[in-house]
């Protein structure tokens, strides 16, 4: 701090006061860019309708309209939402949609070139469409956006209501787009549907054909070689983040009905770093960076590290596994004390734990006021879980590399780039387990005692759960390391021995009576907190959500054999002693799966499936089956818990 000018302490305590306070700035470029195609669909209805933001849909379901939709069946049917949500950002286009249970397509004239396509999802019941029934794909331009999607488990995941998907596809010399939504083949309930749909003209240099670097490429973390991709690939927008400052809705951007989010709650570093506000600035644009890539506000809020050297700011985001990534950093320099001195204050940038610059030095990239913006690669593997989270780190150089040791981020965009498959698409989200709903009491004895027996299980295997953790974390340690010393390790062997001493470890008592979803969500946990790196083992909140989950697990599988005792009582008048010989067979059946399975993996992974559990969806939904060890000694292991992100 010795180093620090009366100025710059006078800026970073105005700073900090204003690190509390939420700013609203509206930028001189809104609606900078005017778009040669600007489509807006409201699926579902007849007429022209308002949104909130003011802008103008056209509906589809008028036999006149432009946008109505090419089937071969002539199935599919316009319905409102049986059960509008005030959750919902705005009524336009949510509250209407376009389903069928056959496939139908949209096509649109369009100019060539990039575009933008937003599909807006309000997922609910419409008519006789029930909501968890949504099972679908879509295409377009010959690329996969989704595959085998369900809607409500993407809602539910993530807490919203209705949501839209956004993606950056060119449109070819024959300017038309066609757009089309196949439901999953295999039951006759499922349908497809969609609420509304956007086709936006890009400017041809906002993503693709970028002028900002000289070199062929952009930096790929984690590697010499340079990651090019062009206008023959598909973006999906994964997350758009104004840093420092507030929400941007579809009518505060430049022209191209962005939606820029605030970066408060993916703010990650253990410091929230401050707050640097600059509204009077008058910014300059270049012809590398014109006035539509951004809106103003982006660039006149930001975060800083506030000339600290004892952590890095860092942002981290959730994206599906097994892709590349483009991430775009914007840049600007608009705070007081550099306007009015000639700064030295490079700093670090991380993608994903990565460095891809020692020496960012935004002044040098532009100049005082200048927006600019740095785009990165990088690959997300995830090892075996659906997602995984791409992070984004600053971090000060010391004091003996430059007079000012601090960093800044104004703006962060991410977007999933198409595999060579040219797909886009993810796997679904993990059910989230609702509340189980209360069964009617039973009128034989057998269902009530066996009520309390579950009771006892429950309590039993909760107030155990942490000494069956301590144990079982002293068996696979040792096992873990007696696996790392040995290189002739098959994968398996230091298994073997943990599976026989958690079997002993159980309680006689609770031998088929306990769960194995709710003994695998102990075993799960207790796995998760020997992971190598630190920063990847979960905090003890995390431990007791766990803890909470498989209780849940418990009395949901209890609630299911009640369910079932209910059912024998009432076919089978009393005979209630057998039926809970049955009931006890069928628990130890069920755990003997659990501690007999097969452990030969192949050799790749640690082991082979300790427990496999498999949805009715398993032949079309990849994204719900194998909770296998690999699973177990994932990273992200509380994905099913209520809050996906505790």
């Amino acid at each position: 701090m010795k180093n620090m000018k009366p100025p710059l302490l006078l800026f970073i305590s105005i700073s900090v006061s204003l690190a509390a306070l939420a700013v609203s700035v509206t930028g001189d470029n809104v609606g900078a860019y005017r778009p040669t195609d600007d489509i807006a669909v409201d699926c579902g209805f007849s007429g022209i309708s308002t949104a909130d933001d003011n802008r103008t849909w056209i509906g589809d379901a008028d036999g006149s309209s432009n946008y109505s939709p090419i089937e071969k069946t002539r199935s599919s049917v316009n319905a409102s939402a049986n059960s509008p949500s005030p959750a919902v950002r705005s009524s336009v286009p949510y509250y209407t949609a376009r389903l069928s249970r056959s496939e139908f397509a949209y096509t649109f004239h369009v100019t060539a070139g990039p575009k933008f396509v937003r599909l807006h999802f309000f997922p609910s019941d419409y008519l006789d469409f029930r909501r968890a029934d949504s099972f679908f794909s879509v295409k377009a331009a010959g690329y996969t956006l989704l595959h085998n999607f369900r809607a409500h488990l993407f809602a539910d995941n993530t807490s919203s209501a209705s949501f839209s998907k956004e993606f950056c596809l060119t449109v070819g010399d024959d300017q038309m787009l066609n757009i089309t939504f196949t439901p999953t083949p295999g039951d006759s309930d499922n349908y497809a549907f969609v609420n509304g749909i956007e086709v936006v003209s890009m400017p041809e240099s906002l993503y693709y054909n970028t002028v900002i670097d000289l070199e062929e490429g952009i930096k790929l973390a984690g590697q010499e070689a340079l990651y090019t991709f062009g206008a023959t690939d598909a973006l999906e927008a994964v997350k758009r983040l104004n840093v420092g400052g507030q929400f941007i809705g579809p009518a505060g951007d430049t022209g191209l009905y962005r939606t820029w989010d605030a970066d408060d709650v993916y703010v990650t570093s253990s410091s929230i770093g401050i707050f640097p506000v600059n509204t009077t600035i008058q910014l300059s644009y270049s012809d590398q960076v014109p006035n539509y890539t951004a809106p103003d506000s982006v660039y006149t809020t930001a975060r800083t590290m506030g000339m600290s050297l004892s952590y890095d700011l860092t942002w981290s985001v959730e994206v599906d596994a097994k892709f590349y990534y483009l991430v775009r950093l914007h840049l600007c320099k608009f705070q007081t004390e550099v306007v009015n001195m000639t700064p030295d204050w490079p700093f670090e940038i991380f993608i994903n734990s990565q460095r891809v610059e020692n020496g960012a030095d935004v002044i040098g990239w532009s100049g005082k006021g200048m927006p600019v913006y740095r785009d990165y690669a990088v690959y997300m593997d995830g090892g075996h879980n659906k997602t995984t989270n791409l992070s984004v780190a600053l971090g000060a150089l010391p004091e003996r590399y430059t007079l000012y040791f601090d960093a800044i981020l104004n703006g962060l965009e991410i977007f999933k780039i198409n595999n060579p498959g040219g797909n886009l698409a993810g796997l679904n989200p993990d059910l989230v387990p609702d509340n189980q709903p209360v069964l009617p009491p039973a009128s034989k004895v057998s269902s009530s005692n066996h009520g309390k027996t579950a009771k006892i299980a429950i309590i039993a295997g909760v107030a155990s759960g942490f000494a069956v953790l301590s144990l079982l974390a002293f068996f696979l340690y040792q096992g873990r390391n007696g696996a790392r010393d040995s290189a002739s390790s098959d994968g398996t062997s230091w298994w073997a021995p943990v599976s026989y001493a958690t079997t002993k470890m159980v309680d006689p008592h609770l031998k088929g009576a306990i769960a194995p979803e709710c003994l695998n969500k102990f075993c799960e946990i207790a796995v998760s907190c020997l992971q190598d790196e630190g920063t990847k083992r979960p905090s003890m909140n995390d431990v007791m959500w766990g803890l909470e989950f498989a209780l849940q697990l418990q009395v949901s599988s209890e609630k299911e054999l009640i369910t079932d005792d209910v059912g024998a009582s009432v076919h089978n008048g009393d005979d209630s002693d057998d039926e809970e010989a049955l009931i006890g067979r069928h628990r130890m059946d069920r755990n003997d799966e659990l501690f007999s399975a097969s452990h030969s993996g192949s050799g790749k992974s640690r082991g082979g499936a300790a427990v496999t559990t498999t949805s009715s969806d398993d032949v079309y939904d990849e994204s719900t089956t194998s909770h296998d060890l690999d699973k177990l000694l994932s990273g992200t292991v509380f994905s099913e818990i209520m809050n996906p992100k505790a």
